[in-house]
C-alpha cells in the first residue's frame, strides 16, 4: 500500500505541474488584455496611451486628440509638454452690425466659465451679437528650438462665417518652413464625432514670411456645436532676445481669401501680428494677441 501511495503522490504532482503549465499562458494573456485599458482609441483608430494622453492634454484639446492622425501622434508622443510656457486670454466681443462697431474686453477664467451662451443672441444680421472665445499660445522651448501651438476655441458659434486668420510672429527665431500646419475642428449638430479641415504648409491658405506665418480658415457654414481653430509650427532660436507673438482675428463680414492673406507681420499689426491695409483691417475684430517672452 505504501508503494501505491508514493506512486499516486508522484502522479498528482505531475498533474499539478501540467495544470500549472497550462494556466500560466492564460494568466499572461489575461494581463495583456487588461493592458489595453491603458489606451484610448480616437476616431481615426489611433491608440493613445493614457500617459501620452495626459501629456498631450497639457497643450491640445480633447477634440484635437480625437481627430489626430497616426503620423501626428507618432511625432507628438516624443515631446514632453510638462514644462510648456503659455498664455491664455478669455475674450468677450460685441459686434454692433448696424453701426459697424466692435468692442472687446478680457474676462477672467471664472467669468468665462460662468457665461451661459444659450442666453446670448446669435441670430440675424442687423443686430448686436456677443461672442466668447478662448485664445491660447503654448511654447515648448528646447535648447535651440521651440514648438509652438496657438488655438482658438469658441464658446458659442459666431454667426459671421468668412476667412478668419490665425498665426504667429517670431522675434529672433527662424521659422522651420514646412512645419506649419493648421486645423479647423468642428462638430455638426446632432453628431457625436468631430470633423476637421486640414491646412498644410504648402497650401493656398497660408501666408509664409521670414518672421512667421498666418493661415486663413474659412469657417464652415454647417450648423455646428463646436468650433476650434489651431496651428502648430517649429522654429530655431537665433541671437538676441527671443519672443513669440500669436494672434487670432475673426472676420466680421465677408472677405475673399486674397484679402485675408493681404498682410505683413509686425508689432503694429492686429494682435501684434497682422499688419493689414486699413480698408481690410476694418473687416476684422481686432482681438488682442497672446505672447510668450524670453
Amino acid at each position: 500500500k505504501g508503494g501505491k501511495d508514493r506512486v499516486m503522490k508522484k502522479i498528482n504532482t505531475l498533474l499539478f505541474l501540467l495544470l500549472l503549465i497550462t494556466i500560466l499562458p492564460l494568466v499572461v494573456n489575461a494581463e495583456e488584455v487588461i493592458s489595453t485599458n491603458d489606451y484610448i482609441v480616437n476616431q481615426n483608430n489611433v491608440m493613445i496611451s493614457t500617459s501620452d494622453y495626459e501629456n498631450l492634454s497639457r497643450v491640445y484639446s480633447d477634440a484635437y486628440l480625437m481627430v489626430m492622425t497616426q503620423d501626428n501622434y507618432d511625432y507628438l508622443k516624443t515631446k514632453d509638454f510638462s514644462n510648456v510656457v503659455s498664455q491664455t486670454k478669455y475674450i468677450e466681443t460685441t459686434y454692433n452690425n448696424s453701426l459697424g462697431i466692435v468692442t472687446s474686453r478680457e474676462l477672467t477664467e471664472a467669468e468665462y466659465n460662468n457665461v451661459d451662451v444659450s442666453n446670448v443672441s446669435t441670430m440675424g444680421y442687423d443686430y448686436i451679437e456677443t461672442t466668447y472665445k478662448k485664445i491660447s499660445l503654448y511654447v515648448d522651448k528646447g535648447t535651440m528650438a521651440a514648438d509652438c501651438t496657438i488655438t482658438c476655441v469658441w464658446k458659442g458659434i459666431p454667426s459671421t462665417r468668412s476667412y478668419d486668420v490665425i498665426g504667429i510672429r517670431f522675434q529672433n527665431y527662424n521659422v522651420s518652413h514646412g512645419t506649419q500646419t493648421g486645423q479647423q475642428i468642428y462638430k455638426k449638430s446632432g453628431s457625436s464625432d468631430y470633423s476637421s479641415v486640414v491646412y498644410s504648409a504648402t497650401g493656398t491658405n497660408i501666408n509664409r514670411q521670414d518672421n512667421g506665418y498666418g493661415i486663413s480658415m474659412n469657417i464652415v457654414n454647417d450648423s455646428i456645436t463646436y468650433l476650434e481653430l489651431t496651428t502648430n509650427t517649429s522654429a530655431v532660436m537665433g541671437t538676441g532676445t527671443i519672443a513669440v507673438y500669436a494672434s487670432y482675428q475673426h472676420a466680421t463680414d465677408s472677405l475673399t481669401l486674397a484679402q485675408s492673406k493681404n498682410y505683413t507681420l509686425g508689432a503694429a499689426g492686429l494682435g501684434n501680428v497682422f499688419i493689414y491695409p486699413y480698408s481690410i483691417s476694418q473687416h476684422y475684430d481686432g482681438t488682442g494677441g497672446v505672447q510668450v517672452l524670453g
